[in-house]
């Protein structure tokens, strides 16, 4: 990725507060908690959202600049939403 657009994806806003608290919270308050001895041959992350079914809860968020990262721009997110059963907002 040329160096315009990757600092255009890594840029952090005004001194840069809330990422550092994110980057903070993320590295020493969240922890994961395995369950252990549990049944894992057989996982899912489906999830229903206003009657619907999806695969994760994962979604892709409204954001700016798609055509940055690829050439068709808020088209080509759209097509990845739809192969992968995620949630593509838009406004």
């Amino acid at each position: 990725m040329m160096s315009h657009r990757f600092y255009y994806y890594d840029f952090k806003a005004g001194q840069g507060h809330t990422y550092q608290a994110c980057r903070h919270y993320f590295d020493k308050q969240l922890r994961i908690m395995p369950r252990v001895l549990m049944n894992v041959s057989e996982i899912s992350l489906k999830t229903t959202i206003f009657g619907s079914i999806y695969k994760s809860p994962i979604l892709i968020a409204t954001s700016a600049c798609h055509c940055l990262a690829h050439i068709d721009g808020e088209v080509a997110t759209a097509r990845a939403a739809t192969e992968t059963q995620c949630i593509y907002t838009y406004n």
